[in-house]
């Protein structure tokens, strides 16, 4: 029981080092974005699940913009985190994917995210989406990290994100820059 204590304190501190260098990055370094290209790199680190899920996949459409100026750091961590949840959270029973679109609205850069997965019932769970430690599927493991990081990167570079979803249905994620 001691061991299991003290790793789940060795990884809350991970976790919380990992917030506040966030937080504390007050020069963040910003560089012009390929997100196509950014995108085909996170999609490399998924090749192995890519490759043996063959009804998985991931769709780009981005003719409304394709560069960005962002911390390419946080935005390849964003990604990550949609893709790995876009996987984990699938349903079994359809083909799945996950969509990158680009838009522009109010002449904002907006990136949308959307999947076809299991969805979230936003009248009960609305309130702690980007919450720390926050989780929703009990049968699906994870740390309930990974919207919370989105969103404190995002918002460390006054970009904003908001959530609709669907139970059965899926989930889309709306990304203003």
């Amino acid at each position: 029981k001691l061991d299991q204590v003290a790793n789940s304190i060795t990884n809350l501190t991970k976790d919380i080092n990992e917030y506040v260098s966030i937080l504390d990055n007050k020069e963040i370094k910003l560089s012009n974005i390929n997100l196509t290209d950014l995108i085909e790199e996170v999609k490399h680190e998924f090749t192995e699940t890519l490759l043996d899920d063959s009804d998985f996949e991931v769709l780009l459409k981005l003719d409304a913009w394709n560069q960005i100026t962002f911390s390419k750091f946080y935005l390849q961590s964003i990604l990550q985190n949609f893709v790995s949840n876009a996987i984990k959270y699938k349903r079994k029973e359809v083909d799945s994917y996950i969509l990158f679109e680009s838009a522009i609205e109010d002449k904002r850069k907006i990136l949308y995210v959307r999947d076809n997965g299991i969805g979230l019932n936003l009248n009960r769970h609305g309130d702690n989406v980007f919450k720390l430690y926050k989780r929703f599927h009990r049968n699906i493991s994870g740390k309930g990290m990974g919207l919370f990081l989105i969103k404190s990167q995002l918002e460390a570079l006054n970009a904003t994100i908001s959530i609709d979803s669907e139970e059965g249905v899926g989930t889309t994620f709306k990304i203003k820059f």
